[in-house]
């Protein structure tokens, strides 16, 4: 029994509505779902800790142009005789 004087303990909003809360993933809190917003890989997450996109997630790469300015072509294969052995002296 609450004392007479003393105000009803209010939960939620003014009008002692219900209001419905979340995790916040970021923080573990149970928070307002008014106060979550989309972040942007998507996830539902408190106003208060939102993280900025870096800058560097918009960078694109530049493709390399990798082929030689003065090719050699490959030069043919040798192969060993079978009839003439390799020696070590050959070398």
């Amino acid at each position: 029994m609450r004392r007479r004087g003393t105000p009803p303990k209010r939960y939620g909003t003014p009008t002692c509505a219900p209001e419905p809360q979340a995790v916040d993933p970021a923080s573990g809190f149970k928070v307002p779902l008014r106060n979550l917003v989309r972040q942007w890989d998507n996830d539902l997450i408190d106003y208060r800790f939102v993280d900025k996109r870096n800058p560097q997630d918009f960078v694109r790469g530049v493709r390399d142009d990798m082929s030689l300015p003065y090719a050699r072509p490959e030069q043919p294969d040798v192969f060993v005789d079978p009839l003439n052995p390799v020696n070590p002296d050959d070398f």
